[in-house]
C-alpha cells in the first residue's frame, strides 16, 4: 500500500460515507484500484466504486474487480 495523494484522501470519506467501505483501508485501496481520482465527479466516482462493488458480492477478486469496473462492465 503507497500513501494517497491529496486528490484521493477525500475519497476514502466518500466511499466510507455511501457504504462502499466499511473502513479506512479497504478505502484507501479501492480509491487507488479504482483509480478514482482521475474521474472528474463524485457521481462517476460513486458509479465505478458501485460496480466494483457489485463484482466482488458476486465472487470476483479484487483484481478483477477493479478491471471490469473501470471498463464499466456490470454483472451479469
Amino acid at each position: 500500500m503507497r500513501f494517497l495523494t491529496k486528490d484521493e484522501l477525500p475519497l476514502v470519506q466518500l466511499l466510507i460515507q455511501n457504504d462502499i467501505a466499511d473502513n479506512v483501508y479497504r478505502a484507501s485501496a479501492i480509491v487507488v484500484g479504482l483509480e478514482l481520482a482521475s474521474l472528474p465527479t463524485d457521481e462517476e466516482r460513486l458509479a465505478r466504486a458501485r460496480l466494483y462493488r457489485d463484482h466482488r458480492n458476486s465472487g470476483e477478486n479484487a483484481t478483477v474487480s477493479f478491471a471490469k469496473a473501470i471498463k464499466g462492465e456490470v454483472v451479469a
